[in-house]
C-alpha cells in the first residue's frame, strides 16, 4: 500500500526517489524519440547514430532495434491521424485527476497519454500508451493506467465522446495479438468505470486502512514488494508452501520433480516466472543493502567480478612499442548479419523483397533448441515432430544430390 511505502521510505530501506533501471531509461530515450519524430515530422531512420539525452544524464545512441520499435510506433499513430482528418493529436500529453479528489491530501492521479488524438465533431478519443520492453507483455484488456489517461482527456478537452479506442503498442515484445492490441469501448462505459471503479479505489488506496491484496500485475513495479509479507505469502503458495511454516523455521520440502504430477508441474510452470521474478527482487535488496554492513547468516560479501579496460590508449601505444610488440589490432571482420542489411538498406537502391532475398541467399538460422513460453507469446508454436521430419526430408535431399555428383564425376 501507499502507507507502506511512505513508511519504508521513513526506515530509510527504500529510497524517496521513484526507482529507475537501464531498462526504464532506454525506455525513456525511445519515447524521447517519437516525441520528436511527431515534433519534426521526421522518421525515426533520420535520427539513426544521434544521442538521447535522459533528464537522469544517461546517455542512449538511437540504433537500429530502437528505429524498429519506434517506428511501428509512430507508422501506427500517423495511420490514425490520416484516417480521423480534422482531428487533433498531442504526444506527450500530461493529465491530472487530483481534483476529483480534493477530500484527500497530497494525492497524485494521472500521468502522460503518450499519443492522444481528439475529433471533437464525430466524438472520438484515442489513447495510445507505447511500451518499448521486451520482458513483460502488457494487455490492453483492463488496462487501468490507459484509461485514467482517457479519464484526463476527456476532462483535459470536455467534448462528448461517444468512442474511445485505448491501444498498447508494445514492438518488441511477442505476444500472440501482434504488437498493437487495442480495446474499444463507448464514452458512457468510460464514464462508468471512472465513477464505479476508479474513484472508489483510489478512496479506498489513499483510506487509513487499504486492503493489502497481492498478487502478479499490481505487484510487479511496487516498491515494497522485497519487504511485503503478503507477497511473500501469495508467491509461497503458488507452489504450495504456507508461509507460516517459514516464520516458525520449520524446513520447505518439495518433491522430486520426476514424480510429480503433470498437473503439478503445470501449476509450477505457469506461476515460476512471478516466483523467480520474485526471488530476484529479494536478492537484489541484499545485495543493495549488505554493502553497508547488514550481514545474512549463510553468505559473505565479495567483490563482483569486473573487466580490465585500458587506462589510455595512447599510454598503451607507448608502452607495446618500447616493448616491441607487434600485431595489436583485431583483423577487420564481416559485418553481422543485422549490420549487413541495414548497409545494404542505407547505401544499395534495392526494394524490401530483394534485400530479404539476398539476405536469405547467404544467411541461415540454425536450430539451437526448444523452451516453453507463455500461450500469450506471439511467436509460431514450434512443432519438433514436424521439424525432424523436414531435418529428415533435407538431409536425404542433400545426400542424394552428393550421390548424384559423385556419379557424374566419374
Amino acid at each position: 500500500s501507499l502507507k507502506r511505502v511512505k513508511k519504508l521510505i521513513k526506515q530509510g530501506k527504500i529510497s524517496a526517489e521513484s526507482p529507475t533501471n537501464e531498462y526504464a531509461e532506454l525506455g525513456t530515450a525511445a519515447h524521447t524519440l517519437g516525441e520528436k519524430c511527431f515534433q519534426t515530422g521526421c522518421d525515426p531512420f533520420d535520427y539513426f547514430g544521434s544521442k538521447i539525452k535522459n533528464p537522469s544524464g544517461d546517455t542512449f545512441i538511437v540504433d537500429e532495434d530502437m528505429i524498429n520499435a519506434v517506428t511501428v510506433y509512430t507508422d501506427y499513430c500517423r495511420r490514425l491521424v490520416k484516417k480521423y482528418k480534422r482531428s487533433k493529436w498531442y504526444a506527450e500529453l500530461k493529465t491530472d485527476l487530483s481534483f476529483l479528489f480534493k477530500e484527500i491530501k497530497l494525492v497524485s492521479v494521472g500521468g502522460t497519454g503518450d499519443f492522444v488524438l481528439i475529433h471533437e465533431r464525430r466524438g472520438i478519443l484515442i489513447v495510445i500508451d507505447y511500451k518499448h520492453g521486451r520482458g513483460v507483455a502488457v494487455e490492453i484488456e483492463g488496462n487501468t493506467q490507459v484509461k485514467m489517461y482517457a479519464v484526463g482527456a476527456k476532462y483535459k478537452f470536455n467534448f462528448k465522446i461517444k468512442k474511445v479506442i485505448l491501444a498498447i503498442v508494445q514492438p518488441r515484445c511477442n505476444h500472440i495479438d501482434g504488437p498493437i492490441r487495442e480495446e474499444e469501448l463507448t464514452g458512457d462505459e468510460l464514464t462508468e468505470w471512472e465513477r464505479q471503479t476508479l474513484i472508489p479505489a483510489v478512496q479506498v488506496a489513499y483510506g487509513k486502512n487499504p486492503p493489502i491484496r497481492p498478487g502478479e500485475k499490481q505487484c510487479t513495479w511496487c516498491r515494497a514488494k522485497e519487504h511485503c509479507k503478503e507477497y511473500a505469502e501469495y508467491n509461497l503458495k503458488g507452489i504450495g508452501q504456507d508461509f507460516k511454516a517459514l516464520i516458525k523455521n520449520k524446513p520447505l520440502t518439495f518433491d522430486d520433480p520426476e514424480f510429480l504430477t503433470h498437473e503439478q508441474a503445470e501449476a509450477i510452470l505457469n506461476k515460476g516466472p512471478d516466483i523467480i521474478r520474485w526471488i530476484n527482487n529479494i536478492i537484489a535488496y541484499c545485495n543493495k543493502v549488505a554493502p553497508s554492513g547488514i550481514e545474512f547468516k549463510g553468505h559473505k560479501l565479495i567483490e563482483s567480478k569486473s573487466n580490465r579496460k585500458y587506462i589510455s590508449e595512447r599510454k598503451v601505444l607507448r608502452k607495446l612499442k618500447r616493448n616491441s610488440i607487434r600485431d595489436i589490432y583485431e583483423e577487420r571482420k564481416l559485418k553481422s548479419p543485422a549490420q549487413l542489411e541495414k548497409h545494404i538498406k542505407a547505401t544499395v537502391d534495392f526494394n524490401t523483397a530483394q534485400i530479404k532475398e539476398l539476405m536469405d541467399s547467404i544467411t541461415i538460422r540454425e536450430f539451437t533448441g526448444s523452451k516453453l513460453v507463455s500461450i500469450k507469446d506471439g511467436r509460431d508454436e514450434f512443432n519438433s515432430a514436424e521439424t525432424d521430419f523436414k531435418d529428415k526430408i533435407e538431409r536425404t535431399r542433400r545426400n542424394d544430390k552428393t550421390k548424384s555428383s559423385k556419379s557424374n564425376n566419374r
